[in-house]
This record gives C-alpha cells, sequence and structure tokens, in this order.
C-alpha cells in the first residue's frame, strides 16, 4: 500500500512525504519479511531445513535482482529514443518523464508485492506443518 502510495508523491515540491512512505514502506517489509520466512522454513520438512533454507535465501536474492532489472526496464520504457546510450544526467529529459517513469515502475512494484502478500496468505492457509525446532514462529 506504501509503495502504491509512494508512486504519487514523486512529484510534491517537498521531500517529507517522501520520507513518510519511505518510513512506512520499511515498516512494511519489516512486518512481512520475519512470518514470512518462518512460513516458509516451516513448510520444509526437518531433514532439509539448512538446504530450504540457503535455497530461500538464494530466491530472496534473485528476486532482488529481478527486481532492479525489471523497474529499470519499466523505468526506461518512457525514455525517449534520442536518450538510448547516454547518461540521464547528461540527456536532458523532462522532469515529468523521469516522475511518469519512476511512478510506473513503482505501480509495478506495488502489484508484484500484493500478488506476493495474497500467495503467502494462501500458502498460510494451506500450511499444514508443525513449527520445527529452532525455528521461531512470529505472528503477523
Amino acid at each position: 500500500f506504501a509503495l502504491m502510495l509512494f508512486a504519487f508523491t514523486l512529484n510534491l515540491p517537498s521531500l517529507i512525504p517522501v520520507i513518510i512512505y519511505l518510513v512506512l514502506i520499511g515498516i512494511s517489509m519489516g512486518a512481512f519479511v520475519p512470518p514470512n520466512n518462518s512460513l516458509t522454513l516451516n513448510s520444509i520438512p526437518q531433514e532439509i531445513l539448512g538446504a530450504g533454507s540457503a535455497a530461500s535465501r538464494a530466491l530472496q536474492n534473485l528476486g532482488m535482482v529481478l527486481g532492479v532489472a525489471i523497474y529499470e526496464t519499466i523505468f526506461s520504457a518512457v525514455l525517449p529514443s534520442s536518450t538510448l546510450g547516454s547518461s540521464l544526467s547528461t540527456a536532458n529529459i523532462p522532469h515529468d518523464v523521469l516522475n511518469e517513469g519512476f511512478r510506473n515502475a513503482f505501480i509495478a512494484g506495488a502489484i508484484m508485492c500484493a500478488v506476493g502478500f495474497i500467495l503467502s496468505l494462501l500458502a498460510k492457509e494451506n500450511k499444514n506443518a508443525e513449527l520445527k525446532p529452532g525455528v521461531r514462529e512470529f505472528v503477523a
């Protein structure tokens, strides 16, 4: 939710709304990631918990890398073709075009986060594994 709101603060003259929404995004991540990690680790059989944890972290890192690439692709889609191969600092791109690119990227990110949240809720409803030793349960 905060990510979607953040997408529409980019052209405001003050940095205060941007800072507020960045704090909200950080709080949202802090509230989502620990219970999601707990749910993931509790669904892995005890005998392969280490490998499952490593695979989970690898997929999280892959998601971060792909997220940056997807954001950049969406952002770049609004740039004029005359800017290809040049630096954004020297391309003289209008401010509103840059804002549109960032807004589109953050809206896409908010949609991806919403899909992930819904999938996590569905996984929680289908959870049939008991709490594993050494894995703490977080209540969202």
